[in-house]
């Protein structure tokens, strides 16, 4: 068996961008069109905001949620540490559809959508855990496929993503079990790591978010509120650090405004239960206070 023309076969599979016109070909026009839309599913903003709004309606639920935040954390520290060590180039932009930044392996949707769906398939109680694991590894296989089909990632690029992206779940799901204490620590860990491995823009800003998101937690833990009041209070302690955030930056201090402004972000975020929970408690003895005087009178 001749292996060195396997392996090249192999790596032409996983990193050549054959595959990716012969995906296209394969596809319906219509669907190579939707592949636009489809890959903002697996966006870093929107995972994240999905899982902040669970954790802020998530009510008696909301340490289980906690958790899952904790392991989103961990997985985008470990991306954009990984992304600069490997530094592995995306597909030749002659095969674009979409424009893209940063470096390909591995890919930040695939690993991403891996680990904030199937936590949030892991803690969740909708249907079957059955059910709730396919529908999570049909939007993981949909999104990986879209940054194929749009050229801005060779097929090992997701295939490796989903791959660390399912080795780390299973990690947190085994030393981590719903304990957002530990996720919150696993998570600072890896950006520490990987801000002294491999320090950019993005590693700095995740051990800021992660630094505040773990200070945030122990200072709030298991508080409950209601889940309206929540989110007015997590709307206006999120709306202060971006404005600082957004300040530093025009400023000219980006790399110390974005670290500190995603801790201030991510503390804000965690805290909002706290701030609500306060809020709710003062509105309350108020209350009580205006029909003590009213009966007096």
């Amino acid at each position: 068996m001749n292996y060195g023309a396997a392996v090249d076969g192999a790596r032409e599979v996983l990193f050549g961008t054959g595959v990716i016109r012969s995906v296209r070909e394969l596809l319906p026009a219509p669907l190579v069109e939707a592949a636009g839309p489809v890959t903002h599913l697996g966006d870093g903003a929107l995972l994240g905001a999905l899982a902040v709004v669970l954790y802020w309606l998530g009510g008696d639920r909301r340490r289980e949620y906690a958790y899952a935040l904790g392991v989103g954390l961990g997985a985008f520290a470990l991306v954009s540490g990984l992304k600069a060590l490997f530094v592995h180039p995306r597909p030749p932009e002659n095969v674009w559809l979409a424009a893209e930044a940063n470096y390909g392996f591995p890919s930040a949707h695939a690993l991403g959508s891996t680990v904030v769906l199937g936590v949030l398939a892991y803690v969740g109680r909708v249907g079957s855990r059955r059910a709730r694991y396919l529908a999570a590894a049909g939007l993981v296989a949909v999104i990986s496929l879209s940054r194929v089909v749009l050229g801005v990632h060779f097929p090992g690029d997701v295939l490796g993503g989903i791959a660390i992206g399912l080795a780390y779940l299973a990690l947190m799901v085994r030393y981590a079990d719903r304990n957002p204490e530990r996720a919150f620590a696993v998570a600072f860990g890896l950006a520490v790591v990987m801000a002294i491995a491999a320090p950019n823009q993005y590693t700095t800003a995740t051990l800021g978010g992660t630094a505040g998101a773990l200070v945030g937690w122990h200072l709030v833990r298991d508080g409950a509120t209601s889940p309206a009041a929540v989110g007015l209070a997590g709307a206006v302690v999120v709306a202060i650090p971006i404005g600082v955030v957004a300040a530093g930056l025009a400023s000219g201090f980006a790399p110390v405004a974005e670290t500190v402004g995603f801790a201030l972000v991510a503390a804000g975020v965690l805290l909002a239960p706290a701030v609500a929970a306060r809020i709710e408690a003062v509105v309350g003895i108020e209350d009580r206070l205006g029909r003590s005087e009213r009966s007096g009178q």
